[in-house]
């Protein structure tokens, strides 16, 4: 948060947050100071910083969520492949390591998203 104003403001929306939802969460919001911003945040830009805030939102099986992304993909027309390393070679084309067979292949795409780790 970068004012005294947005600290008020969003401090009292986290607040009502927290309300709304019984205060039985995985955890109430927290007010952070400048300093603990830049802890959590190195790449942030520090510039009028006043503070911060932490709060959770939902718990979800992190494991099983990748593999429903990868599993809608998949139903949507996307070609996807797991335990693979990828190397790129040029312009719109991708060499695949297959990790598990010792396979490899050379892949061409409009589009590739590697998703490295969940």
């Amino acid at each position: 948060m970068y004012s005294k104003p947005e600290q008020l403001y969003y401090g009292a929306g986290l607040w009502v947050y927290d309300a709304l939802a019984g205060f039985r969460t995985l955890g109430r919001h927290r007010s952070l100071t400048r300093e603990q911003v830049a802890a959590l945040e190195p790449g942030l830009s520090a510039d009028h910083l006043t503070g911060g805030a932490v709060f959770f939102d939902a718990r979800i099986h992190s494991a099983r969520f990748v593999l429903e992304n990868v599993f809608e993909a998949a139903r949507n027309g996307a070609i996807v492949s797991n335990y693979a390393r990828a190397e790129q070679t040029g312009r719109g084309a991708v060499t695949i390591h297959d990790e598990l067979s010792g396979g490899v292949f050379e892949v061409r795409a409009m589009k590739l998203v590697d998703a490295t780790g969940p």
